[in-house]
């Protein structure tokens, strides 16, 4: 089963409505965090990666995206390691994993496109 607004609703016991911020503002946070990463990848800044992912982890487990969480977890040991090669393969997933589940809000919500970051 994909990610599910109303069940992360319940988890967090609150209404649907009341995650629109909440999400409005993680996917903007989240767009950030990728343009952050890509261009801490190009100077090999695992510091900075590792922050990165760190946070994103931490959102994302939040709000129960659970394979964010997981891609993030595993990007962030890559940059503890300094993997650069692991990083630059999962990185994209990362943000397809992301943004499969903000399309998935959009719909829930009746949202276009601009309307969640």
């Amino acid at each position: 089963m994909g990610y599910s607004v109303k069940e992360v609703a319940r988890e967090l016991m609150l209404e649907p409505e009341d995650l629109v911020p909440v999400f409005v503002s993680f996917f903007e946070e989240a767009s950030q965090v990728f343009s952050e990463c890509y261009q801490a990848l190009k100077t090999a800044d695992l510091d900075a990666l590792r922050g990165r992912f760190h946070a994103l982890k931490g959102s994302s487990a939040n709000l129960r995206m659970h394979s964010v969480t997981e891609l993030a977890m595993a990007l962030e040991d890559g940059a503890r390691s300094a993997d650069l090669e692991l990083i630059a393969s999962l990185l994209p997933g990362l943000q397809k994993a992301v943004d499969d589940i903000e399309e998935r809000v959009r719909i829930f919500y009746g949202l276009n496109e601009s309307a969640l970051g």
